[in-house]
Parts: C-alpha cells; structure tokens; sequence
C-alpha cells in the first residue's frame, strides 16, 4: 500500500452501535488525524 492508494474495505460485521454515529475519528495517539463519514447509517439523527 503506498501513500494515497485508495482502499476499499468489505467488512463482514460491524458493531451495531456504528449506525448511531455520523462519522468516524481517525486517530494516532492523541491527535484526530481524519474524519470519515459514516454514508449508509440508519440512526435517529438521520431522519
């Protein structure tokens, strides 16, 4: 993988709690190094 390869993730279980939440933090120790949307929720703030 090298820098600015685009990945695709195909998940086979994802913890049911994700579907509450509008994104993702990516973080390396204690810095929030991106943000990733969570596009197919179905949570209560979606409506």
């Amino acid at each position: 993988i090298n820098l600015g390869d685009k990945l695709r993730f195909i998940i086979p279980h994802c913890d049911p709690t994700v579907n509450l939440h509008d994104r993702f933090y990516c973080v390396r120790g204690s810095v929030v190094e991106d943000e990733w949307p969570i596009m197919e929720r179905s949570g209560p703030a979606c409506f």
